[in-house]
């Protein structure tokens, strides 16, 4: 019971955290940043305000790989202070190519993308801001 009971006061205190803080315009100078729905829909402006952003946070990211730079559409891709550590192609794992097997690069920019709304450098003045910019990244790329 008082464990519930801790998860309930938690989930309160962020509850009014993004409350108090819904109505504040963020303070990101990103060009791209108007067209960012998902920041104003998960109130991510609330953390940011607060210092909150991803350092100290490791996230998978399952999906077709991750390619740090690229020449194509590079506003989308400014990976600039993450951690982008080595993860693993499932396919090549699958198919016991260990040529392959930590060949995370995204053909198809799936991946990339994704990786961009969770990390890429906020508060530049170039392209867009990601969610929890300076975390941890490990690609596991599914799809070849």
């Amino acid at each position: 019971m008082k464990k519930i009971i801790a998860v309930i006061i938690s989930a309160l205190m962020l509850l009014s955290c993004l409350l108090v803080y819904a109505d504040n315009e963020p303070y990101l100078n990103d060009p791209f940043y108007e067209q960012m729905w998902h920041y104003d829909a998960v109130k991510a402006h609330a953390f940011r305000d607060n210092g909150i952003d991803g350092r100290g946070v490791k996230v998978g990211i399952i999906d077709s790989g991750l390619t740090k730079e690229l020449d194509k559409f590079p506003e989308f891709w400014d990976f600039d202070g993450v951690d982008i550590q080595t993860g693993i192609n499932v396919c090549a794992k699958l198919d016991k190519n260990d040529e392959l097997l930590y060949d995370t690069s995204d053909n198809g920019y799936h991946g990339t993308s994704v990786a961009s709304i969770i990390c890429a450098k906020a508060n530049n003045e170039y392209g867009i801001a990601g969610l929890a910019d300076g975390c941890t990244i490990i690609p596991y790329k599914i799809e070849d």
